[in-house]
């Protein structure tokens, strides 16, 4: 059996694939999709062959997200295109909520704050069409065979382990039940901010799972992000990477990420970790819990780094728990300096492992940080046993 892994570059966003391949047999997981540009849907029609057996959506943001309504759209009326299985956090019901209707003044607001979430968006997504206006909630429950395709559980670390047959086992290590409860908690607060009104405990909005999403995304674009250190003239890259490996960093607070899915695909003595957006603390956690017996630091055969490369979900806390000789970064952060400050906590980190004296760093976008990287002399390189490299696939 064969795992091929694929990290599409999509600009400032996600798409993964996992195809495990048995002979004429495959079985695809696919995770995110920010933008779907040509090379996705091409890899979609050819590699793929239009069957997706699980989509993963890691969390409620648009550049992990724009694509996958993008792509929903586009085959909803191709009998050949085919999802079995869609994991996505949206909003969480009881089940015994009383139901009520937005008024017209509260549809007047939702509409309206719809719109300048859209415009928000513009200057990064480009023009945003009429498919990609919906959310994409309203995409899978507006088409049967994704709708029958979605569970609308909850996946968190409760979630018991997915096994998958001769094809392994995936096991969840964010988001906490309880993280995501904080995430419903700050969707009442929402409700109470733009439409004046507290849902009570036992009732709920008709189409919640529409609203839900307009309100995280929107609270999440208007969330200001903290700009990171630079590199100085006087400074050596050596000196920056030890200066920043131990200065303490902020983390991150996005409700969004917070709540974002990541899982731990294995079978055999092979494991991956792919971390979505996730909070370095809820993933130490969740690992904690998933492999209570393993011994640590866990050794993956590869990582898909948090967030971009963001310092804020890459904690040497974390990597004091998990290791592995590749690591895929995909997209570009916001602040100047992210990736240095992260690979900086990466490259760094002791070896403990007898099976990894090399770590590999892998990024799917020519950022400045990347061509800092590269450019590095092969003495500091090979002093600090780390490479960087532009390959986007990788195989088992």
């Amino acid at each position: 059996m064969q795992l091929l892994y694929h990290n599409i570059p999509v600009d400032n966003g996600d798409c993964h694939f996992i195809r495990l391949i048995d002979g004429e047999d495959q079985y695809v997981i696919m995770a995110d999709c920010g933008s779907f540009n040509n090379p996705v849907q091409a890899y979609i029609e050819s590699e793929c062959r239009k069957h997706i057996d699980i989509l993963v959506v890691t969390h409620i943001d648009d550049d992990h997200i724009k694509g996958v309504i993008t792509m929903l759209n586009k085959y909803k009326d191709d009998d050949a295109f085919q999802i079995d299985r869609i994991w996505f956090n949206s909003y969480q019901s009881t089940g015994t909520e009383e139901t009520r209707k937005l008024t017209h003044g509260e549809t007047e607001v939702i509409l309206r704050l719809k719109s300048d979430l859209k415009h928000k968006l513009k200057p990064y997504t480009g023009e945003i069409s009429t498919n990609q206006s919906m959310t994409l909630a309203e995409t899978i429950l507006s088409v049967p065979k994704y709708e029958k395709a979605w569970n609308l559980r909850a996946i968190t670390t409760s979630t018991p382990v997915q096994r998958l047959g001769r094809w392994g086992k995936i096991s969840f290590v964010s988001p906490s039940p309880e993280r995501l409860k904080d995430l419903m908690k700050d969707y009442a607060k929402w409700i109470y901010e733009h439409l004046y009104r507290k849902l009570g405990a036992n009732e709920k909005y008709e189409g919640s799972e529409n609203i839900f999403e307009i309100l995280v995304r929107y609270a999440d674009v208007n969330k200001h992000i903290l700009s990171e250190g630079q590199v100085s003239a006087a400074e050596t890259l050596t000196e920056y990477l030890l200066r920043e490996k131990s200065k303490p960093s902020r983390l991150d607070d996005s409700p969004t990420n917070g709540s974002s899915i990541a899982f731990v695909w294995k079978k055999g003595r092979h494991r991956i970790l792919m971390l979505g957006d996730a909070w370095a603390d809820e993933v130490t956690r969740g690992l904690l819990k998933a492999f209570s017996k393993g011994r640590y630091p866990l050794l993956f055969d590869f990582v898909k780094v948090s967030h971009h490369a963001s310092a804020a979900n890459t904690t040497s806390t974390l990597l004091d728990h998990i290791e592995s000789m590749d690591w895929f970064i995909s997209g570009y952060t916001n602040s100047k300096k992210e990736h240095l400050k992260t690979v900086s906590r990466i490259i760094l980190q002791p070896f403990i492992s007898n099976r990894v004296n090399m770590r590999n760093l892998h990024f799917n976008c020519k950022t400045d940080d990347y061509k800092t990287l590269s450019e590095a002399d092969e003495a500091l390189k090979n002093s600090l046993h780390f490479s960087t490299d532009n390959q986007t696939d990788y195989e088992i």
